[in-house]
């Protein structure tokens, strides 16, 4: 049995359903070129001795933390709600089973 879920919890499980045919590698390597974007940029700001570059680099990075924060912690509370929602099917699936089992044997 299958809870019914609403519009962003359907998107996150059909998310993790297609995950390694969707994404793969590919989020991770893009963080590894924002922060070696970043990188540069902040090297290229200490040896020209411009503050600049160095701001632009730290924000790159920062930007990427920033977004890593607000995304894990909007959807660890909507993956929370999706284990619930199972957990409270699986019980019901097993108590309606231990009924039937019960039933079965009194007979």
């Amino acid at each position: 049995m299958r809870p019914k879920f609403d519009h962003d919890e359907e998107y996150l499980v059909a998310y993790y359903r297609q995950y390694r045919k969707s994404v793969g590698g590919r989020t991770i390597i893009q963080d590894l070129v924002t922060v070696a974007v970043g990188a540069a940029f902040f090297a290229l700001g200490y040896f020209k001795s411009d503050i600049t570059w160095s701001i632009i680099g730290f924000g790159l990075v920062a930007y990427l933390a920033l977004r890593g924060l607000v995304s894990g912690s909007r959807y660890n509370r909507i993956l929370a709600s999706i284990i619930e929602k199972y957990e409270s099917a699986l019980q019901t699936e097993n108590k309606e089973t231990k009924a039937e089992q019960d039933a079965s044997s009194n007979h």
